[in-house]
């Protein structure tokens, strides 16, 4: 039997599926994806990713596998393997329990192959599964975000409205499509955002709930909100630092697998620099829908133009305070997540340089001296220095580019480092490595020398090497 190809393109990213067996798997078990059909390719165009339909896939042997999650999404049970190879197995299981299909990919998900199981309706669940996980999870790479909001379009502007499930998204969504003109709805529970030459757009998709929306639909991103439920309407506008928190979480990802997250992380920033961010504290009534609608909406009267006439967004250059950023991160650390910053600040030179270099945190790790490690030395004030001294409780902090020292207590250390990826390289130089280990060494015996060190580097060293 001749397999069966189709072509989907998403989002405006093309995929590719092919069923070996297209008796018994085929184009039915996807029809929420008939108006996504295209009948080939653009040649200047890569597959986002390509998947292949295979009943005889096997199971990889339990000794390649490790158990990262197992854990209920609400339809059924999601069962994820790490594989030695960097790739993943994914089982995923309906609510009786009845395993529906099983994935397996390599590490961006851009090679995948799934088995199906069981009748009709497993099978339809169970590739529906594959598709959208390999689709949030190969577009991270890609500056796409697959998000767990309700869709409405106003004014040629969509304006995703985020929120647990029951809290009432779909149904201040409704408000709007009933009271506010010039609305349609785009899709009802998971919308896509795209980061296209800096600018956000967001796009219908083929998984939209228990609402059949499925429309290949795009629009400028117009804002970002999260419903609250409330005794009054009113709406709270977000600093930087808490529009990023409020839409990661709404955000498919895997935060166990640090290129997939910090992939997310930075394109959530993205949008958070370019779009305002909001919470409506609303009751389910017509004024709620009036009220926000009125503060966050897009002016178009008001947009900047560019010369073109086409409305542009506003750029908005977004950082964050480490007082209101590390928290957070310690917050992930102490659920067994590792975390992956950009290095601010010249104290760990001349190893380290400042907006070049990144560090792989983890909770603390038996802390140790020659260890560098995050503490917080006062409240608010975190530090990424080396540990040069433990005497019982009390810990003394030197950053490799100072002089003066910082003291603090063992729970005071926040994070451990696992390793800096430096000069834009994807290798870690772990700290356990060879690499780093001779570098402190080295450096730790020159201490007495490091006032002279600091300043020929600084004044000499980097007028004819400029960090790079």
């Amino acid at each position: 039997m001749n397999p069966e190809t189709h072509i989907l393109c998403i989002a405006e990213h093309y995929i590719k599926i092919t069923f070996l067996n297209p008796k018994l798997n085929n184009v039915s078990l996807i029809s929420s994806s008939v108006n996504f059909m295209v009948p080939e390719k653009p040649a200047d165009q890569e597959y986002l990713y390509e998947m292949v339909v295979d009943d005889d896939l096997k199971p990889i042997e339990k000794s390649r596998r490790d158990r990262v999650r197992d854990f209920e999404s609400g339809n059924g049970t999601t069962i994820i393997d790490l594989l030695d190879d960097g790739g993943y197995q994914v089982l995923f299981k309906d609510n009786r329990g009845n395993e529906c299909s099983m994935l397996q990919s390599n590490k961006d998900f851009s090679k995948v192959k799934c088995a199906l199981k069981g009748n009709f309706d497993a099978r339809h669940f169970g590739l529906a599964n594959c598709v959208m996980l390999t689709m949030s999870m190969a577009g991270s790479y890609k500056q796409t975000l697959m998000i767990h909001a309700s869709l409405v379009r106003h004014n040629g502007y969509g304006y995703p409205f985020c929120a647990v499930s029951g809290t009432g998204k779909s149904t201040h969504v409704s408000m709007w499509l009933r009271y506010i003109p010039n609305c349609d709805l785009m899709n009802d529970d998971n919308p896509i955002i795209r980061i296209i030459d800096g600018k956000p757009y967001i796009y219908g998709t083929p998984w939209s709930g228990k609402t059949p929306c499925y429309r290949n639909v795009k629009a400028p991103l117009g804002a970002m909100s999260r419903i609250d439920r409330a005794d009054h309407n009113y709406v709270e506008k977000l600093s930087p630092i808490e529009a990023f928190t409020s839409v990661l979480p709404s955000c498919s990802s895997m935060k166990w697998d640090i290129d997939i997250y910090r992939h997310i992380c930075d394109t959530v920033t993205k949008v958070v620099e370019t779009t305002n961010a909001y919470i409506i504290h609303c009751l389910p009534d017509r004024e709620a829908a009036e009220v926000s609608c009125a503060t966050i909406a897009v002016k178009l009267s008001k947009r900047p133009m560019s010369k073109n006439n086409k409305s542009q967004p506003t750029l908005r250059k977004v950082q964050f305070e480490n007082s209101q950023l590390f928290p957070i991160i310690i917050s992930e650390l102490e659920k067994g997540h590792t975390a992956k910053i950009n290095l601010k600040g010249y104290s760990m030179r001349p190893f380290l340089e400042t907006e070049r270099d990144c560090a792989l945190l983890t909770s603390p790790q038996n802390p140790k001296v020659g260890d560098p490690v995050l503490a917080e030395i006062d409240p608010g004030h975190y530090v990424l220095h080396r540990i040069i001294a433990i005497e019982g409780d009390t810990v003394t902090l030197l950053g490799d580019g100072n002089l003066s020292t910082e003291h603090c207590t063992l729970a005071d250390i926040k994070a451990s480092v696992v390793g800096f990826y430096r000069k834009g390289r994807k290798h870690l130089d772990r700290t356990d490595g060879w690499k780093w280990k001779t570098y402190s060494w080295v450096w730790m015996r020159l201490r007495p020398m490091r006032r002279y060190l600091l300043a020929f580097y600084r004044r000499i060293w980097l007028k004819f090497f400029k960090p790079i």
